[in-house]
């Protein structure tokens, strides 16, 4: 079951097309859509996406049924409004909004009345017994009450580990029962700094690719470009985080700034040139920009061997070195 086609390498690093998505091109940004953005509720989040015609996005099932006006019946006509501009819609669990906002209203059978009822292309596995747990440490937890909406071939299951250990561990287990479309990890759970982190992710994607190298490595809260191009040189596909809706990227320094400070950066693009409006849209309009061509710049650069020269300005020569040698130590293993 292929879901990948790849299409170019550098060591671990690659590009690809979706199989059953042909319209996916990897390495790429799925921007989220979630309750606890501080800047606008969800329904706003994805009339914009949808003006933009975006597309790619990530949505929380939780917001879906509790958070977006109307429940299921509004989620379904405004989600089905973005995919009829060609955006294609990741539907997460909803687990991080519920640990996050602290409430406990929120079960496989919710999960599953929400993935039946809204319209999406690729479903994240169920990844928590109960949002009341602060930390969970453990494989995919969807492992009763299937539905037939969660086909193999677009489903990605989600896996955390309180360590390495745990996480490489429980990425040998999610692996071991039975196909998917890939494996997503949260960026906070591969280790407490970059290296680590990327030296974790080369590890994850060894292992996937021993049991299927087609399969897509998703990066679950990771926004920041420097960082992706690291992973991406572990060998990761896709990325998803609220960043874009929380700030302004910098494109001097590749970090986020205050969408009022955004006029200052001296920023020509699309969205700064002729958009008017609010400082806080018009760095969401800048950001999605920002992020479809940056996502672009990192399948050239795999293809042209030369992520390792981006991140050698960001991070320095010795990091990058360190970051390649870990990754290439991994795809040899």
């Amino acid at each position: 079951m292929a879901t990948l086609r790849i299409v170019d390498r550098y060591n671990a690093a690659r590009t690809g097309i979706g199989s059953a998505l042909p319209t996916l091109s990897t390495p790429t940004y799925f921007p989220a859509i979630s309750s606890i953005c501080s800047t606008a509720d969800p329904g706003t989040l994805i009339r914009l996406l949808t003006e933009a015609r975006y597309p790619r996005a990530l949505v929380s099932a939780y917001d879906c049924k509790n958070r977006i006006p109307d429940g299921l019946s509004g989620a379904r006509r405004v989600i089905a409004g973005l995919r009829s501009v060609g955006c294609m819609i990741i539907l997460d669990s909803g687990a991080f909004e519920c640990q996050v906002l602290g409430t406990i209203d929120w079960s496989r059978a919710n999960y599953h009345e929400v993935s039946a009822a809204v319209p999406h292309d690729i479903l994240m596995s169920f990844d928590a017994v109960s949002p009341s747990v602060g930390r969970r440490d453990g494989a995919i937890e969807d492992t009763d009450h299937p539905h037939t909406d969660r086909s193999p071939t677009r489903t990605v299951n989600v896996v955390h580990g309180q360590h390495r250990a745990s996480l490489l561990e429980n990425i040998r287990s999610a692996l071991s029962t039975g196909p998917c479309a890939g494996i997503a990890v949260p960026d906070r759970d591969c280790g407490p700094d970059l290296l680590s982190r990327t030296r974790t992710i080369a590890e994850v994607r060894r292992l996937m690719d021993k049991a299927d190298e087609t399969l897509l490595l998703h990066i679950l809260g990771c926004g920041n470009p420097v960082v992706m191009a690291a992973y991406v040189v572990a060998g990761a596909d896709t990325f998803d985080s609220l960043d874009w809706a929380q700030g302004a990227v910098d494109i001097r320094s590749l970090t986020l700034t205050e969408p009022t400070l955004l006029r200052g950066t001296g920023c020509r693009c699309k969205a700064c040139g002729t958009f008017r409006g609010p400082d806080v849209q018009i760095a969401m309009l800048h950001n999605l920009l920002f992020f479809q061509e940056f996502s672009a710049q990192l399948r050239v650069m795999v293809r042209d061997q030369t992520i390792l020269d981006f991140l050698h300005a960001f991070t320095g020569r010795q990091l990058t070195q360190d970051i390649f040698r870990a990754c290439s130590m991994s795809a040899r293993d």
